[in-house]
This record gives structure tokens, C-alpha cells and sequence, in this order.
């Protein structure tokens, strides 16, 4: 059977393998990055340039800058762009930086990093530092996390029951003889794969170290895929024609799907854990007014910051006190619900060293 390998187009969160390579090198100097290089940057601190997503994320953040501006009179020049790119231009300037800070993915994140593109966080001006859980604070305060989506589970709930397929709980349900060419996969090119495939192959009796066990079964699902997609778009594309029924998606973009286009798709957490997708911030080291910036990440780890990052793109927050309403504190496991504290959290320091290894054997399985 031929699958559909859909083509890629440009979102965050998704990126080509090859720009991740060069990553596995130096993964081992994220220490080192942690000294030298002053982010004070210049005089005037009027003004942080700033690289991030584009679409809905630009949306929310622009939400978030307006009210730093009021609090701080600092005007934040937002230059949208995908991930693998905005880490391309911060690499492209190390020696003289134009960027004061960046949003980044968990993998453009560890590149930059071992990299040495990152300044450390300054407690003195990022004092919101304090109020974060380790789990979310990167090693040697180099970046933070101020968000974390949720991996798991995206099914037309409509297609399972009109042919009386129970609702997914599992990531074995991949293999559900019942789904057969109702099944779309994420390519390994894209960060979804990425972050998801070193969980699923565990029910194979695998790990992030033996990922062996993941590939014959991929091939044994072949037959059963109705496409594997690149990048988010062409993956909602799959089920508004309903070629698709099941997936690994994030929450937040099962909600944004599910509100735009009336499908009736559901998210559900499968019982090996939902699997944390974090999106880190990182000031560039020597950046041009990276006082500003370092304000401007301690501004994102406010209630009112975090707050529209909850309610406009679905990250659960990474402080306590953030007043979500009801239904969005549910969909993001934040507060009474607590499903952020069963969140599995992906090694991506070895994930970025494997992801060459990955994607060869990935195209072996179902190329």
C-alpha cells in the first residue's frame, strides 16, 4: 500500500532533522555555556527585539508585549518566523547578535544551547525565576520554560462510534485492527515524532536508548496509515477530509482545530501519561539590550502573562496563582484537575544526539 507522505509547509514546533545535527557534537557544553558573554547589552533598553512563532502565537504574545509596554515603557519588536529559522538568524549573527531574545522548540532549544548562543537568566532581574518548579528551569538557567503543551491522543469521536470502536486510551490503539487505513502518523522530520516516538516504543518494551523495538512495528502498521504528516497543517487536513481518525497531536492543537473547524475530535491522555512538549525562551547572549529582554522573560512568568498563554494558545502555566476559567484549566491540567503533574518529560539532549539514527530507520519502516 502507497501512503501519502503529505507535504510540509511552515509551523512552529516542526523542523528538518538535518538542521538538528549539528546539535549532537557539542550537547555536552551546556555548562560551559552557563559562563561568560554579558547579555547587559547597551544604553538604550527601550527596545527588545524579539524571534518567535508566527499565526495564533504571534497573536497571544503581541498580547502579552502590549502589557509589558504599559508596565515597563520597553517596546518589543516581534520578528515572526518557524523554529529551525529564528535559531538560523541567531546563529547567523552570534558574533554581532541583532536578536535580544528568542521562543524556541525543545530541540531548537538544545542546539542553541550547547551552542553557546544563550545568556544565563540573571536572578536579580528575572526574580520570577523563584516561583518555577526545576522541572521547567533549563540547566544552568540559560532559558525557562514559560509553557507546556500536552501530548497524547486526537480522534474523531463521531467515526469511532458510529463503527463502534471504543474511544482511544492507549498508544496501542495505533494497532487497533479496527482503525485500519484510519491511521496517520507524524513524520520523524517534525517535532511531534520526535518527542512522542521514544514514549510509544516503551509499550514495546523499548526505550529512548533502544528505540529497535518501535521500527518493525511501524512497518506492520504501514498497511493501516492513511498518511503521515510534516507539519500540523497537512495532519487537520487528514481528518477534515475524515481519511484520518486517530493521531498524536498536542492539546492545544486539537482545541484549535476543533474550534475552527466544528470537527468533532477529541484529545485524550493515554494511560502511559501525556508527554510534556515545554516552550522555552532564551535571551542570546551579547544581545543588544539584553537587560529589556531579561525583563521582558521575567514579565512572561506573571500571572497576567501566563494567563494568556493558557487561555489563548493552551500551554498550562508554570507558576501557581494563575486564575484559568474553569473549562481551560481542565484542557491544560492546571489547578484542581493536576493532569500537568503526571506529564512525562522527554530527554530532548538525547533525542536531538539520536534523531539521524531515528529518521533513517523511521524511512526504512514506512518510507
Amino acid at each position: 500500500m502507497r501512503i501519502a507522505r503529505i507535504s510540509p509547509r511552515s509551523r512552529p514546533g516542526h523542523r528538518s532533522v538535518r538542521t538538528l545535527i549539528a546539535a549532537v557534537a557539542v550537547c555536552g557544553l551546556v555548562a560551559a555555556c552557563s559562563t561568560g558573554g554579558s547579555s547587559a547589552g547597551g544604553d538604550d533598553q527601550k527596545t527588545v527585539v524579539f524571534l518567535g512563532f508566527g499565526s495564533e502565537y504571534q497573536k497571544a504574545m503581541e498580547k502579552v508585549t502590549a502589557l509589558f509596554k504599559q508596565e515597563t515603557g520597553i517596546t518589543v519588536q516581534y520578528n515572526p518566523g518557524v523554529g529551525s529559522a529564528l535559531l538560523a538568524k541567531v546563529q547567523a549573527s552570534k558574533s554581532n547578535p541583532t536578536a535580544d531574545a528568542m521562543w524556541a522548540t525543545p530541540l531548537t532549544y538544545v542546539q542553541g544551547a550547547s551552542q553557546g548562543l544563550f545568556a544565563k537568566l540573571d536572578p536579580a532581574i528575572v526574580n520570577n525565576l523563584d516561583k518555577i518548579d526545576s522541572g521547567d528551569r533549563e540547566p544552568g538557567d540559560l532559558g525557562v520554560v514559560m509553557g507546556n503543551l500536552e501530548m497524547g491522543l486526537m480522534y474523531n469521536a463521531d467515526e469511532f462510534k458510529a463503527n463502534n470502536i471504543p474511544a482511544p486510551t492507549s498508544w496501542a490503539d495505533f494497532w487497533n485492527p479496527a482503525l485500519k487505513g484510519h491511521v496517520a502518523i507524524n513524520s520523524m522530520d517534525g517535532a511531534f515524532a520526535q518527542i512522542d516516538f521514544p514514549e510509544i516504543v516503551k509499550i514495546f518494551g523499548g526505550s529512548i536508548d533502544n528505540m529497535a523495538p518501535l521500527w518493525p512495528k511501524l512497518k506492520e502498521l504501514k498497511p493501516s496509515l492513511a498518511g503521515i504528516a510534516n507539519d500540523p497543517a497537512s495532519m487537520n487536513t487528514l481528518f477534515q477530509k475524515k481519511q484520518a481518525w486517530l493521531t498524536d497531536f498536542s492539546n492545544a492543537r486539537v482545541y484549535a482545530l476543533a474550534a475552527q473547524s466544528g470537527l468533532p475530535i477529541e484529545f485524550v491522555a493515554p494511560k502511559e501519561g501525556a508527554v510534556a512538549f515545554p516552550q522555552p525562551v532564551a535571551v542570546v547572549k551579547n544581545a543588544p539590550h539584553g537587560k529589556a529582554a531579561q525583563q521582558f522573560v521575567n514579565f512572561l512568568l506573571t500571572p497576567e502573562a501566563q494567563k494568556i498563554f493558557a487561555t489563548e494558545l493552551f500551554l498550562r502555566p508554570v507558576i501557581d496563582g494563575v486564575d484559568l476559567p474553569a473549562d481551560i484549566a481542565a484542557k491544560v491540567g492546571y489547578g484542581a484537575s493536576a493532569a500537568g503533574d503526571s506529564l512525562v518529560q522527554p530527554d530532548t539532549k538525547k533525542i536531538a544526539a539520536n534523531l539521524q539514527s531515528w529518521s533513517k530507520s523511521f524511512n526504512d519502516a514506512v518510507g
